[in-house]
């Protein structure tokens, strides 16, 4: 069994441990790196997911994602804490993990100097504006007839 290990204060027995606390994963490509996201001309390809109405948000702040068009946080706050941006996640199942009752996928763009990584295990990270590529299916397949 893989184990990952977060922090050296913790003694572990068996298994096969990944430790990974000599990464540095608010660094960008670190954890770009690290999550196997994809890169594309130094943009990073992340995953969004969003209801019906391609909308997303938490704290009563819908944000809408049109497809083909930039997209910037009214609220944005520049460090790696979880918030004040708009956040994806660098594979589809990670981003139905913190929007499980999502309706649609989206994959977005962000230029990888502007990726800010949420550090905690919690996989997505957070940028000020991202770029909407196309819609995929919830597993991140290419769909052949978009809405």
């Amino acid at each position: 069994m893989a184990v990952h290990l977060h922090s050296a204060r913790v003694t572990l027995t068996g298994g096969v441990v990944i430790d990974v606390t000599g990464l540095d994963l608010t660094d960008p490509q670190t954890w770009v790196d690290y999550t196997g996201a994809e890169v594309i001309d130094d943009r990073v390809v992340l995953y969004k997911a969003v209801d019906d109405e391609l909308r997303a948000g938490h704290s009563y702040r819908l944000t809408a994602y049109p497809v083909g068009e930039d997209v910037t946080a009214p609220d944005w706050r520049d460090d790696h804490g979880c918030g004040y941006g708009l956040h994806a996640s660098p594979h589809p199942h990670q981003a139905l993990a913190h929007y499980g009752d999502a309706k649609r996928m989206l994959r977005v763009t962000v230029p990888l100097a502007d990726l800010r990584p949420i550090p905690g295990g919690t996989a997505k990270a957070k940028a000020a504006t991202v770029h909407v590529l196309d819609e995929v299916s919830l597993d991140g397949e290419p769909l052949s007839g978009v809405r």
